[in-house]
């Protein structure tokens, strides 16, 4: 369902790389949904509609996504 609204309210040329994510808990103090995809435990907004256990599909933009060869240190990107 997340795929399909991201669908219409997104034009098709800003989803760059589509992800599962499986919901871990909701930080609601500080306003974030902890998940995990392939091993790596990501930060998202809120969003108490996904149950902890729950499966969900994110987007995440090709220049939010840097690659290392090695251990990363002192950097901005």
């Amino acid at each position: 369902m997340l795929v399909n609204y991201a669908f219409h309210h997104t034009s098709l040329d800003q989803i760059e790389n589509l992800m599962i994510a499986k919901i871990i808990a909701h930080d609601v103090p500080n306003g974030c949904t902890m998940a995990e995809s392939f091993g790596t435990e990501l930060i998202l907004p809120l969003n108490r509609a996904l149950a902890p256990g729950a499966s969900t599909t994110i987007a995440i933009s090709s220049s939010g996504i840097a690659l290392s060869l090695g251990v990363v240190q002192s950097i901005s990107i």
